[in-house]
């Protein structure tokens, strides 16, 4: 009874603290207890952690979806089919999350971007790095020239 006592009374201050941060809160105050003992005392009294959960799957009408217009066999070389997706990082007080842009066929990170906010800004933004890269990279491989320049010879 006065460890479920105490639990209570830590969880009133701290109703984020799961069952790792209780048992450090009771082995501060000198009662030792198992990790397993705590989880099984916070579920008997009703007690769940309160934190944030990411929404990030939200499913939309039938209608709304769209079905994967690629097909992976015919990806055959690098830069034929990029790809964007969007995840989570879990962190002790909330979550980041991380958006990248992905080459299908090599499977390399062309760009990414993290945020502790999901926003259309944040995942356009992720897309314009990408893009710049792209603009730069063939900008330094192929020279621009224009109709007054002279041919190039071989």
């Amino acid at each position: 009874m006065r460890r479920m006592a105490r639990i209570d009374a830590h969880y009133l201050e701290d109703p984020c603290s799961g069952s790792r941060r209780m048992v450090d809160y009771l082995a501060r105050e000198g009662i030792p207890i198992s990790r397993d003992r705590v989880r099984n005392l916070l579920r008997r009294m009703g007690l769940r952690a309160i934190y944030q959960k990411p929404r990030t799957t939200i499913p939309g009408d039938p209608s709304e979806r769209f079905p994967c217009l690629v097909d992976l066999k015919q990806v055959t070389a690098v830069d034929q089919v990029w790809e964007t997706d969007i995840t989570y990082i879990p962190l002790q007080k909330g979550f980041l999350y991380l958006v990248a842009v992905v080459d299908l066929y090599s499977r390399n990170v062309l760009s990414w971007k993290l945020t502790n906010s999901l926003d259309t800004e944040f995942c356009l933004d992720a897309l314009e790095m990408w893009h710049f890269q792209v603009a730069v990279s063939q900008r330094s491989f192929t020279p621009t020239r224009d109709a007054s320049s002279p041919p190039l010879t071989s």
